[in-house]
């Protein structure tokens, strides 16, 4: 019972964690000849592809075919990758999703098809490997950017009337344009700020420590500065999800949700433990 109960939790956080990391993607671009084709949308696998990922919910677009925003910010896209291992009586497909690092960070498993038309099998089993994007509920979750202070600028015009700069408002600097005309005051008056502080119980990057990831067999073991090792997390099926050893823990998963890493188990005592981990890698 206890196994069928990890197990359960390992898929649920696995779900969470590969959600997050779509939801941080604005576009999917599907390429329209894939490296394993010799021309373009061979055996109709990039319409495919595209209709699969408009269907599930993706703003899917083939490659070159940008808006602009894309256009400007390549990282707002994961780009699919189509690996084929096909044989002589089996067609075989696997899809990879990078971003604009080349980072994989999706993979599905692999599908296959023993149907003899190449168009067909390739369909089918294409369909078959996307059945990996079952668990996924995507939507769009742009980033947070950094608040700006505004500065409001006034613009005087001196053509009908003299202005000294005694009459300069206060809490301006002057900004001299190009004919003598002309002056403008960009306000320096502070702007109050919607930035919410923090509450007590929020954790300041600063107060948590951070973790160095070291190589190792099926995984990382993290150290701190000392160098001490804190942790070892061992890889699973699914992408950015970890089972944690070490710290006195009993058992516990380490994953990836809005750009943080998250430990979650329970102690040798019995208590629960949850906390974020700044990691290096």
């Amino acid at each position: 019972m206890k196994s069928i109960c990890f197990f359960l939790l390992v898929f649920l956080v696995s779900s969470m964690g590969v959600q997050a990391q779509f939801n941080e993607y604005k576009y999917i671009i599907v390429p329209k000849r894939f490296d394993a084709f010799k021309k373009e949308n061979q055996y109709q696998t990039s319409t495919l592809i595209k209709h699969l990922f408009v269907k599930k919910g993706f703003n899917a677009v083939y490659e070159g075919d940008y808006p602009e925003d894309l256009k400007k910010d390549p990282c707002l896209a994961l780009k699919v990758r189509l690996k084929d291992d096909s044989s002589l009586f089996r067609t075989k497909t696997t899809l990879f999703l990078q971003n604009c690092e080349l980072q994989t960070v999706f993979t599905t498993i692999e599908g296959g098809s023993k149907l003899k038309e190449y168009k067909k099998s390739y369909d089918e089993a294409i369909r078959r490997a996307f059945s990996s994007f079952d668990i996924v509920n995507y939507s769009y979750e742009p980033k947070e950017e950094e608040e700006e202070t505004s500065e409001e600028t006034v613009t005087l015009n001196f053509k009908n009337d003299v202005k000294s700069l005694d009459e300069t408002p206060k809490n301006v600097a002057v900004e001299q344009k190009a004919t003598p005309e002309d002056q403008s005051f960009k306000s320096m008056e502070p702007v109050e700020s919607n930035i919410k502080k923090a509450s007590s119980e929020t954790t300041t990057k600063a107060k948590i420590d951070l973790l160095y990831a070291q190589p190792i067999e099926n995984g990382y073991q993290l150290v701190d500065s000392t160098p001490k090792i804190k942790y070892r997390i061992l890889n699973t099926s699914a992408d950015g999800v970890y089972l944690v050893e070490g710290d006195e823990l009993s058992n516990g998963l380490m994953f990836k949700k809005e750009g943080k890493w998250l430990l979650e188990g329970t102690k040798t005592d019995g208590t629960q433990i949850k906390k974020e981990i700044r990691i290096k890698f």
